[in-house]
C-alpha cells in the first residue's frame, strides 16, 4: 500500500515538474530570455534527475524487507538473556519431584494471574492440575515446564529450587505437550524425535501401539515417512496430539507434562491414552491438565485450580 502510494506520488510529481518546465521555460522562451539550446539542456538535466527519483522508488521494497528483517532480528536479540543456573539436573530412575509454594506469576506486575499457596507432587505420581477456564492451569504446566520464568515464590524440582538448575540440563528430562503446539513441515518420524537419530524405532513403534497409533501408521503408504504439512493441515485433531504426544514420550523424560493430549480423540483411544500414562513406571512423574472426570478419579495427586486460591490433595489415602 505504501508503495503504491509512493509511485502514485511520482507520477504527479513527474507531471507537475514536466508541465511547469515546459511552462517556464515556453515564457522565458517567447521572452527571449532562454534560446532553445539552453531549454533543451535544462529538459534533459530534469530528466535525469526524475529517473534516478524513479529508480529509488522503484527498488524501495528491497529496502522496506531488510528493514522489516532487521527489526524481526532485534525483537530476538534484544530479549533479555535468560537466567540459568549452575547445577546440572543428574539422570535417575525415579520421576521429579515438585514443590510449589506461595507461587505467583503473572504478565503484568501486581497481576498474578495463578497463586498457588502450596502443592507438591512426589516423584512417579501420576497427577492431574484440574479448574475452570481462566484459572492458570495451562500457565502453571508451562511455569513447571521452565518455559516462563519471573515468578515470586518457590518452585523447587528434586527440593532444589528451579532457579539453581541450568535449564538446558532440566529442560533435557521434560517432555512437554501444550494444546498450543503444532508439527512442523516434515515427516511424521521428524516431527517425533526432532532429528534425534539415536531414539529406537521399535519403543517408538511400542508406545504408538499402547495409545492406538500404530495401525494409523502402518496405513500410510510411506509409514513414518509420511510428510506433513506445517501446522497439520490436513491431519485430524486427535492425529496431530498423538504425535506431539509421542514426541514428549520420546526423550524418555522423568517429567512428563501434558495438556488434554486425548482430546478430539474416540473413546477407546482416550481410554488407552489414559491407560498408558497411568501405568508408566515411577520413573516417569505425570502431571496431566484436564477436567476429564475418569482420569481424575484414577489420578494419584490432584492440584485444584480457581481463580483465586488452588489447592493440592492427596488422592493416595
Amino acid at each position: 500500500m505504501i508503495l503504491l502510494f509512493q509511485y502514485r506520488l511520482l507520477v504527479a510529481f513527474k507531471t507537475i515538474i514536466t508541465l511547469g518546465m515546459l511552462l517556464v521555460g515556453s515564457i522565458l522562451l517567447l521572452d527571449q530570455q532562454l534560446n532553445i539550446g539552453q531549454f533543451i539542456a535544462a529538459e534533459i538535466v530534469i530528466i535525469i534527475v526524475i529517473g534516478a527519483v524513479e529508480k529509488l522508488i522503484g527498488n524501495l521494497d528491497s529496502v522496506y524487507d531488510v528493514l522489516t528483517s532487521v527489526d524481526k532480528i532485534a525483537k530476538v536479540t534484544d530479549k533479555e538473556e535468560e537466567l540459568s543456573g549452575k547445577l546440572t539436573m543428574p539422570w535417575r530412575n525415579e520421576g521429579i519431584s515438585v514443590r510449589m509454594r506461595n507461587l505467583r506469576f503473572g504478565f503484568q506486575d501486581n497481576q498474578p494471574i495463578l497463586q498457588v499457596p502450596v502443592a507438591e507432587i512426589p516423584a512417579g505420581a501420576k497427577a492431574c492440575i484440574v479448574g475452570p477456564e481462566g484459572s492458570g492451569k495451562s500457565t502453571l504446566l508451562q511455569l513447571m515446564g521452565s518455559i516462563y520464568t519471573g515468578f515470586e515464590g518457590e518452585l523447587s524440582f528434586d527440593g532444589i529450587p528451579i532457579s539453581n538448575y541450568q535449564l538446558d540440563t532440566l529442560r533435557s528430562q521434560i517432555g512437554i505437550s501444550l494444546s498450543g503446539q503444532h508439527i512442523f513441515q516434515g515427516t511424521v518420524w521428524e516431527n517425533v524425535t526432532l532429528a534425534r537419530m539415536e531414539i529406537p524405532i521399535d519403543e517408538l513403534m511400542d508406545i504408538a501401539r499402547k495409545i492406538h497409533f500404530d495401525k494409523q501408521i502402518q496405513s500410510w503408504e510411506a509409514g513414518w515417512d509420511t510428510k506433513v504439512s506445517p501446522l497439520g493441515a490436513r491431519l485430524s485433531g486427535s492425529t496431530i496430539r498423538k504425535i506431539l504426544l509421542l514426541r514428549a514420550l520420546a526423550k524418555k523424560p522423568r517429567l512428563l507434562l501434558l495438556e488434554d493430549p486425548w482430546r478430539g480423540c474416540s473413546a477407546a483411544d482416550r481410554r488407552a491414552i489414559q491407560d498408558f500414562l497411568l501405568q508408566l513406571p515411577n520413573s516417569v512423574t505425570v502431571v496431566v491438565v484436564t477436567n476429564d472426570a475418569e482420569f481424575i478419579g484414577r489420578a494419584t495427586h490432584r492440584i485444584e485450580m480457581t481463580p483465586s486460591i488452588p489447592e493440592s490433595k492427596n488422592l493416595q489415602s
